[in-house]
């Protein structure tokens, strides 16, 4: 090896060996407590729907609402529950949330679902299109 190549191997050899040590002392973690630490992250799950303690009551008669319609308001993400008694049978529909439930004659049926539409939603009495609730979830 010639003179010229032995002298630009040892200068390569010099660069390289500085580039590191920078790159260590830059890089290292700091031993002083009082260097800020970055939180650590967390990816959190979304908050369960939150039900009703107890379902809502609504009774019908003849195909009717008992009195007016019952207004609901929840929150978006909350569990909707209501439990419908009729004396004839039907079908309760909660508009856009396409939801429909078979309440048989003398007995009750049970609604259920997560509020996960924001807006206000008409539930009636599918058979004779009467009108026994008006539900508005919050966003």
């Amino acid at each position: 090896m010639s003179p010229a190549a032995r002298k630009n191997l040892t200068v390569l050899a010099v660069v390289v060996v500085a580039v590191a040590v920078a790159a260590f002392v830059l890089l290292k973690p700091s031993d002083d407590e009082s260097a800020p630490t970055r939180p650590a992250t967390t990816i959190e799950a979304p908050p369960a729907p939150k039900p009703r303690p107890e379902p809502l009551v609504i009774r019908t008669a003849g195909g009717a609402p008992i009195g007016e319609p019952t207004k609901i308001e929840v929150g978006k993400g909350d569990t909707v529950r209501i439990d419908v008694t009729s004396d004839v049978a039907e079908k309760v529909h909660v508009h856009g949330y396409d939801l429909e439930v078979a309440v048989p004659a003398g007995g009750h049926g049970k609604v259920q679902f997560p509020a996960s539409i924001d807006g206000r939603f008409e539930i009636e009495l599918h058979g004779s299109g009467a009108p026994i609730a008006e539900l508005t979830v919050n966003p």
